[in-house]
């Protein structure tokens, strides 16, 4: 498992895949919470969101090779299940622990120690899992923990 922790941030394109998911996750929720209390700025948040999120595919096509992909085959479940745990999970956990970091230091103890308590346990659970687990088991998990903090970042806000 340290081996491949290691592989996965030895190229500078995962880390920079991962900021421009992490980018565009966190505004697309400064969106949503803003389109809930009716106030139009969400939606100019919602388009930032959406270059990151383009910004991050454009990328990732650049990368990949072309002949490989065929449409409909099993590869490409594979490569989705690989980018939900390679790329999409280090950009959940540190948002996770980032906006608890921030929300901990602003005297919002609770909310920022939730968040700091889930940030922490999704590693924990995907090293947990190693490399016996199957990869499709480790994106569901991510999956879960996304649902989890769109869970807490709206909650957070009405609380």
């Amino acid at each position: 498992m340290d081996l491949y922790i290691s592989q996965l941030f030895s190229s500078m394109s995962t880390w920079m895949l991962s900021a421009l998911v992490a980018g565009g996750l966190f505004f697309v929720m400064v969106g949503v919470r803003e389109l809930n209390v009716n106030h139009s700025d969400g939606l100019l948040y919602v388009t930032i969101g959406a270059f990151f999120f383009g910004s991050h595919f454009y990328l990732l096509n650049g990368m990949l090779d072309q002949n490989q992909i065929t449409a409909g085959s099993s590869e490409n479940l594979v490569f989705v299940w690989n980018w939900l745990t390679s790329v999409f999970a280090p950009a959940l956990i540190a948002l996770f622990l980032l906006l608890g970091a921030y929300h901990f230091v602003i005297t919002r103890v609770k909310v920022g120690l939730t968040r700091i308590f889930f940030g922490l346990s999704l590693p924990a659970f995907l090293y947990w899992l190693g490399a016996t687990w199957s990869i499709d088991i480790k994106g569901i998990l991510t999956l879960l923990w996304t649902l989890i903090w769109f869970d807490v970042e709206l909650e957070a806000e009405t609380a």
